[in-house]
Formats: C-alpha cells, sequence, structure tokens
C-alpha cells in the first residue's frame, strides 16, 4: 500500500498546479472518486464478504514504523472522506497485505502473499469474463470439453484447478 519514491513523485506535466498532482496514489484517489467507483468496503459487501474495518485498513497494529504513522496520519487528515469508503484500488491492496496464507509446517503466518476475497474476486471474475466473451477461448471453441480421466482420475466432476497444477507439475 506504500508506493515507491518515483511514484510518488511523478514528473509535472502540462496544467498541474499542485504538488499532489505529482503522485499516482492522489492522482488515483481523484479519478476513482470522479468516476464514482465504489468503495472497497461497498464491493465487499455486495460480494457479501465481511469488509475491512477502518482500522484494518488504515492502522498496522503493533507496527509503530513509518508506514503505520503516514498510514494514520493519511486517514486522520481525509476522514471525511474516506471513513467507511477506502478507494478500491487501496483496499485490495491493504486487504492482500494482511491476509494470510495458511503456513506450511513450520512456517510463520505471513500476508501479503495472494489476494484477499474482494480483490480475487475480481480478478477471477475477469478472467472468466474474457474467456467467456473470447470466440477464440474453449468455452466457445469446446463447450463440451471434459478433463482429461488421467487429471481428474475417476471422478471427473471433482476436476478442480489444484488437480490441473498437480497434472502440469508432474
Amino acid at each position: 500500500t506504500m508506493l515507491v519514491d518515483p511514484l510518488a513523485h511523478l514528473p509535472e506535466f502540462a496544467g498541474a498546479a499542485n504538488p499532489w498532482e505529482r503522485s499516482l496514489a492522489a492522482r488515483n484517489l481523484v479519478r476513482g472518486l470522479a468516476l464514482r467507483l465504489p468503495s472497497g468496503q461497498a464491493v465487499a459487501h455486495r460480494i457479501k464478504v465481511a469488509a475491512l474495518t477502518d482500522g484494518e485498513l488504515w492502522d498496522n497494529e503493533g507496527n509503530l514504523g513509518d508506514q503505520a504513522q503516514a498510514r494514520r496520519q493519511f486517514f486522520a487528515n481525509h476522514r471525511a472522506v474516506l471513513e467507511k469508503n477506502a478507494p478500491l484500488w487501496y483496499y485490495v491492496l491493504r486487504e492482500a497485505e494482511i491476509t494470510t496464507r495458511r503456513p506450511k509446517k513450520g512456517e510463520p503466518l505471513l500476508g501479503g502473499h495472494h489476494l484477499g476475497p474482494v480483490g480475487g474476486r475480481i480478478v477471477a471474475e475477469t478472467l472468466v469474463g474474457l474467456a467467456v466473451h473470447d470466440g477464440q477461448s474453449y468455452l466457445t471453441q469446446a463447450p463440451g470439453w471434459e478433463p482429461d480421466p488421467r487429471i481428474a482420475g475417476n471422478k471427473p466432476k471433482s476436476f478442480d484447478m489444484q488437480k490441473l497444477i498437480e497434472f502440469v507439475d508432474a
């Protein structure tokens, strides 16, 4: 959720009157408001998953570093706009940052290794939508396709992405 320095200080462009206009994050915030994009919380409610709280989004509990301080200060300065109304792009990044994966035995519990429910749903629906509307996709070219028995085993209905990856990886 924190930008590398070059993205926080983009080159000036014609008509940029304010210093904030050089920040990619600020530009994204303004663009999202102008396009009336839904907030991360609104998308979470729409897809029926528990939305992150403002505390989860804007605070790093237990982390008193510069990033946590900057995040808290930004929220405090813009509370009227951001309270229960996090920009979708920020929400997806923060959700991924704090979503933990199931560790393998002996590994620490870590966040930031995969998308959370909102970000994952957006990516999945985008990929499915592309396949559905692509005249060259397997959904159009071979609508009756069923998985190879070597992949699905004795139960073709139990075919899933994990089995496909295991087959390809073997």
